[in-house]
């Protein structure tokens, strides 16, 4: 096993946590590991980035060669795109949608979007949304990893057993927090990648995972959003995105949108039937 990780996001996101976990969980598994220290500006705000190996072998440098890398996780967008020069060709990016705007000219957002999107093998969630479901907002970089755990070769019990052990001196409600954010960002980013599987276009992949509950076991509704979107996304793209509420994870909800014929019923009705 090998797996070539670039961490990234800026100062104050909580990348030396999300190592750690990474870190720790490798070690138990049996694996070597080496992780350059994180390089950047040290004050919050500031970019910051590091390079993490893994393997059943030995590795002998710290530093990833450009085009080799495995995965990037990223918890700033920007940050993920400037480091896609180190990312294989077959590698994935797997970032947060959430700028934290920490210099004057910070790029258009919906460029952002546009340039993450047009990757190959991506998967981009708002991590920030989701951080707050789970009760606070610094919790980000437990959702990212939650997302990207699918991708590391890691049992995600011993992911879970190190987010215990980093915030456990902060008392067992912050340990929870913690892993019901990790929990949120797994089943949000399984059903993003999943929707892609099933073909559904990344924009509509993006605004669905985007808007859908969280708390729930998502696969079973995936084939069901995946027909709808693949073949009616022109038609409800628009929808979904004046669509303010939780969409609903039952699969009954795409079931009912794709026996519905848009010029007999209004908009109304779909936004209830999007609510479940």
């Amino acid at each position: 096993m090998k797996k070539d990780i670039i961490l990234a996001g800026v100062g104050g996101q909580g990348i030396l946590s999300m190592a750690y976990v990474i870190d720790e969980a490798a070690v138990e598994s049996g694996f070597n590991i080496k992780q350059a220290e994180i390089h950047g500006m040290a004050q919050r705000g500031g970019a910051v980035y590091s390079h993490l190996r893994i393997s059943s072998s030995p590795i002998a440098s710290d530093l990833i060669p450009k085009g080799s890398a495995d995965l990037i996780i990223s918890i700033e967008p920007i940050e993920g795109l400037r480091y896609l020069s180190y990312l294989a060709p077959d590698g994935i990016l797997i970032t947060n949608s959430s700028p934290v705007r920490n210099i004057p000219n910070y790029p258009d957002m919906e460029k952002v979007l546009g340039d993450i999107l047009s990757l190959k093998k991506h998967i981009i969630i708002d991590a920030e949304s989701l951080a707050r479901r789970a009760g606070s907002f610094r919790a980000q970089n437990m959702v990212m990893l939650g997302a990207s755990s699918a991708y590391l070769s890691l049992d995600r019990e011993l992911l879970k057993k190190y987010i215990g052990e980093l915030f456990s001196p902060r008392g067992e409600k912050i340990v929870e927090l913690n892993l019901s954010a990790f929990a949120f960002g797994e089943r949000i980013g399984r059903f993003y990648a999943l929707l892609l599987e099933e073909g559904v276009p990344p924009l509509s992949a993006f605004l669905l995972s985007s808007k859908i509950e969280a708390g729930e076991a998502l696969t079973e509704s995936v084939d069901l959003w995946g027909k709808l979107l693949s073949s009616r996304a022109e038609e409800f793209v628009p929808i979904l995105k004046e669509f303010s509420g939780e969409i609903s994870p039952r699969a009954e909800v795409p079931k009912k949108l794709l026996g519905l014929s848009l010029e007999k019923v209004d908009k109304e009705e779909i936004f209830s039937i999007l609510a479940g």
